[in-house]
């Protein structure tokens, strides 16, 4: 917080850098326990993507698969 900054605008600062980084923490630490993973994205992990606006689940696990198979 600088000098000339309110609190009010540290804090919506605050949140939006907590909105910025908390839904890839999230995606993060539930890619790490997997259920049975689909090469094509199963509907659950489908809609959250779209939801989060990152990939998810099963999404994310079929574009890295993907992309390693290009390598």
């Amino acid at each position: 917080m600088s000098a000339t900054e309110s609190p009010c605008t540290n804090h919506e600062r605050r949140i939006t850098a907590l909105e910025n980084i908390l839904p890839q923490a999230v995606n993060d630490l539930l890619y790490r326990d997997p259920h049975s993973w689909s090469t094509r994205g199963c509907p659950t992990c489908r809609p959250i993507t779209e939801m989060i606006g990152q990939d998810f689940g099963c999404v994310r696990y079929a574009k890295e698969r993907a992309s390693e198979k290009k390598k």
